[in-house]
């Protein structure tokens, strides 16, 4: 009895006090280059199951390192489960995602004295890109709670991107920065169709981006003003027929891309452009039942191409 209770108390010493987890990140800015002194923050679990009846010890530990001169981290804790998570923060740059790490384990049970995690691997890597700030500004910003109904009955219908409403009479918006041109001759039993299409008036437009990855600063600082403009966007659906049948919409761009647009344009006398205003939407970005996006932004200054915008809180 003496040389198992001696036993339980060895394994749970090892267990509990002798583990030591490491975690190296390395960190680059948006142009390729080693960010020093960025914090690297580590939050793990210091939870165990110590006596039979359900009692347990709980908590949650942190531990944190700072990137040397090419940008390297390495943080050292104890993780007494499986899983942790980090992130990165540096001065002058948005915020680093949040990322969830997880060590193979295994669970180690000996009723009735205590429950345990023990770890296979105790080393894991990242790397992670901080975008710079550079001139964040208050521009009118639209979330996805704001999504509209698209009207129901077939017609050209304008959308404010600024007040974020349809033109009266479906809505309060103001000026059109495109027009929504629903148009269905009819939906299939089952196939894609064609719902219509938004529209742009001369010279205004949009283009397409791919997303950064970073959850803080996901698309552009900038609008391009050389880019090329598309002015016609078709929208579509799939019909399903299992069950009662059902409506697949097919989003103008998907959750890992966003539109640049360029709308108000005024010429001038020569024909150029004079004047216009720049807006950003992250998708997923649907415009047939619903037109919804991931978020939305106008900069109301005319011909100010900057979208970097003040974060929501």
């Amino acid at each position: 009895m003496k040389c198992e209770m001696l036993f339980i108390s060895c394994i749970v010493f090892a267990m509990v006090g002798c583990a030591t987890e490491t975690l190296t990140v390395k960190v680059f800015d948006n142009d390729g280059n080693p960010v020093p002194n960025a914090t690297v923050s580590v939050g793990f679990s210091k939870s165990s199951v110590v006596f039979g009846g359900g009692h347990s010890a709980s908590g949650g530990g942190k531990a944190m390192s700072r990137t040397d001169t090419n940008g390297v981290a390495v943080v050292k804790f104890d993780c007494t489960s499986s899983d942790f998570g980090w992130h990165v923060e540096a001065d002058g740059y948005y915020r680093g995602n949040s990322h969830n790490e997880h060590f193979d384990f295994e669970d180690v049970i000996i009723p009735p004295c205590f429950g345990k995690v023990i770890l296979h691997e105790h080393e894991k890597s990242g790397v992670e890109t901080l975008y710079k700030i550079k001139n964040p500004q208050q521009l009118v910003v639209h979330n996805p709670i704001e999504r509209r109904k698209v009207p129901k009955v077939n017609g050209r219908y304008g959308f404010d991107l600024a007040e974020y409403d349809w033109l009266p009479p479906e809505g309060r918006g103001k000026t059109a920065d495109f027009y929504l041109v629903r148009d269905i001759a009819g939906v299939p039993d089952s196939g894609e169709y064609n719902f219509g299409r938004i529209e742009f008036e001369k010279d205004c437009g949009y283009y397409i981006g791919k997303q950064t990855g970073s959850d803080a600063f996901p698309a552009v600082y900038h609008a391009g003003e050389d880019s090329m403009y598309q002015t016609n966007v078709v929208l579509r659906c799939i019909r399903h027929n299992e069950g009662n049948g059902w409506t697949e919409t097919v989003p103008v761009v998907g959750k890992d891309e966003y539109l640049v647009l360029r709308t108000r344009v005024r010429q001038g006398e020569n024909g150029c452009i004079q004047s216009a205003n720049y807006s950003l939407i992250l998708g997923r970005f649907t415009a047939t039942s619903m037109m919804s996006a991931a978020r939305v932004v106008f900069n109301p200054r005319v011909n100010d191409t900057n979208l970097e915008y003040v974060q929501p809180k």
